[in-house]
């Protein structure tokens, strides 16, 4: 790397500078180091040409265009399902549309779907967050359902907002024989007097 470049010149010697810069946003700065490629230089100036490049390379390496999609990013993760879920539930719910039992109990039931595991060396986000992300997203309409304004909430990318949805969705779905069921006759009975009852 250029920041890491340390010329010691004998006196009376001359040398060649070729920079291979690639640089494209930076063209204005690859031509002015450009002209310096070859350059018959006393050992002074060349070191102050050196002391130069080191400054443009420091330069170029802080500037933010290199790093375009960088976006500072809080997640409200951990304030929903941490102190909403065990100090404030009516905020939790405001958020995620669910009670923090019914959160905990929706959990349970998909946390073991193999959904969540994978062989690769990069570790999933807990279940717990992809469920919350996913409840989030599901309890939300308009310009706050977004998956920009949701991965925003999250604090994650849009990109994971859209996996766990999706990984979601494949443990629920999974449930659907057990949570789905035509009701049987005792139900069916119970349902006919709950109705008088209460008419």
């Amino acid at each position: 790397m250029l920041m890491d470049l340390d010329i010691d010149i004998p006196t009376g010697l001359g040398l060649i500078i070729v920079l291979i810069i690639n640089l494209r946003p930076f063209d204005f700065i690859r031509r002015r180091l450009f002209a310096f490629r070859c350059i018959h230089l006393d050992p002074y100036l060349l070191k102050e040409r050196a002391e130069y490049l080191r400054l443009m390379t420091r330069y170029i390496d802080t500037v933010p265009v290199l790093h375009p999609d960088s976006v500072t990013k809080l997640s409200h993760l951990h304030l929903v399902l941490v102190d909403y879920k065990l100090r404030d539930p009516k905020r939790f719910r405001h958020n995620l549309r669910v009670s923090p039992t019914t959160f905990d109990a929706l959990l349970r039931r998909i946390s073991g779907h193999p959904v969540f595991h994978n062989s690769s060396n990069m570790s999933q986000m807990d279940p717990c967050y992809q469920l919350a992300v996913a409840l989030y997203r599901f309890g939300h309409f308009g310009n706050s359902a977004s998956v920009e304004q949701i991965a925003q909430w999250a604090g994650i990318s849009s990109g994971s907002a859209i996996k766990f949805t999706r990984r979601i969705m494949k443990a629920f779905m999974s449930l659907a024989d057990e949570a789905i069921r035509w009701p049987s006759v005792e139900d069916k009975e119970d349902a006919k007097t709950w109705v008088e009852e209460v008419s």
